[in-house]
């Protein structure tokens, strides 16, 4: 990769690609780009971004998460977590801090702090909520 001009390398992004599927865990040292559909854990220790045509289904773990897509899970975000207007979450998430747009959606409990959520403690989704947004199944 070229270098850019004040020395230091560019920064690395992995991207699922939109009309990509994958299944299974997702774990990045890197910022990551989620325009396709994954049904796993997503972990990486740089930023996470969703955009209108991502889609997660499972646990999330980034240190800092953009989403204007939907998400379907657990989040744990160290940093910030910012929910645009298209944003769909339903989740329980636990972060260092929130913003979120006018038009997003969010439906689960949010927690600041420290506290690690136990995904063992999650009801299952109510009858009829299990189908993900057209065009990610």
């Amino acid at each position: 990769m070229a270098r850019q001009s004040n020395g230091s390398a560019p920064p690395k992004v992995s991207i699922i690609s939109e009309g990509t599927t994958f299944e299974g865990t997702l774990i990045s040292s890197s910022d990551m780009r989620i325009s396709g559909c994954v049904k796993g854990s997503v972990e990486t220790a740089g930023k996470l971004v969703v955009p209108e045509s991502g889609y997660i289904e499972g646990n999330v773990k980034g240190a800092s998460l953009d989403i204007a897509g939907r998400i379907k899970g657990v989040i744990n975000v160290s940093g910030s977590l910012l929910l645009k207007r298209t944003a769909i979450v339903d989740a329980n998430i636990q972060l260092g801090r929130l913003m979120v747009e006018e038009g997003a959606i969010f439906n689960g409990e949010c927690r600041t702090g420290d506290q690690i959520i136990d995904t063992s403690e999650i009801p299952a989704s109510p009858e009829g909520t299990d189908n993900p947004e057209p065009g990610h199944e």
